[in-house]
């Protein structure tokens, strides 16, 4: 089982910042190999492999304050039956 985590850049201060953790969807998304998860990313236009399993955008347009855009990590679920 896998999850994606979601690291935000914004400036320390901006009000509505979104805070980093699991890519939630009413709840967290949870995914039965890391290749659908990644298949998810690719769908939401996250099409920028960095290293590892760190994915981002290749375009992506800042919100207010914003410096970055986000970055997603592929991440295997701990304690889950498996």
């Amino acid at each position: 089982m896998y999850y994606i985590k979601v690291t935000y850049y914004y400036y320390q201060g901006t009000l509505h910042a979104p805070k980093d953790g699991a890519l939630v969807e009413d709840k967290k998304l949870v995914f039965d190999t890391k290749e659908s998860a990644i298949s998810y990313l690719e769908k939401m236009g996250v099409d920028l492999h960095l290293k590892g399993s760190i994915f981002t955008h290749s375009y992506y347009e800042l919100n207010h304050g914003e410096y970055e855009a986000p970055d997603y990590q592929v991440r295997k679920l701990r304690g889950a039956n498996q």
